[in-house]
């Protein structure tokens, strides 16, 4: 499982991997990011980021700077090849606004970041087990899925 940290708190992302590595029962590649652009960089492979793998799984804080998190969800939900890459909004924010946005826009899940490290571990364990048993098509296989229905609609035409 490659795992994508969208985090721009070096000690959230310290946290986030030790729980991960914790909870980890096979390989797991995990790489992060501290801004928005970067993030949207990393996921569509560009501006230096072209030899990245595809995660299997993203957590992405809200608040990020440069692109604001909820503009690195739109995007990725808006795009056929990354839309089905499950997105975790993993914040410090709890304001309502926000998590009804981040389920507008095809959140997979919203979780307030918790203030005790146990929990953030107990948290993260659940995640990662719960994500490693769900069977999701590969990045790969979408896009042949999108060529394939595009290949369709014009002979349609």
């Amino acid at each position: 499982m490659n795992i994508l940290i969208i985090e721009d708190n070096p000690g959230d992302i310290m946290l986030a991997r030790k729980a991960i590595n914790n909870h980890a029962k096979k390989s797991l590649q995990v790489m992060d990011v501290d801004n928005g652009k970067d993030a949207i960089a990393f996921i569509s492979k560009t501006n230096g980021y072209e030899n990245v793998f595809t995660p299997d799984l993203i957590f992405l804080d809200w608040t990020i700077p440069i692109i604001h998190g909820s503009e690195v969800l739109y995007f990725i939900k808006s795009q056929p090849e990354y839309s089905l890459i499950p997105v975790i909004v993993f914040t410090t924010s709890g304001r309502e606004s926000d998590m009804v946005q981040s389920y507008l826009w095809h959140a997979n899940a919203y979780i307030k970041k918790p203030d005790d490290y146990w929990k953030l571990d107990e948290m993260m364990g659940n995640i990662i087990r719960f994500w490693s048993m769900i069977s999701r098509p590969g990045t790969q296989h979408i896009k042949a899925y999108i060529a394939e229905q595009q290949s369709q609609t014009v002979n349609l035409h």
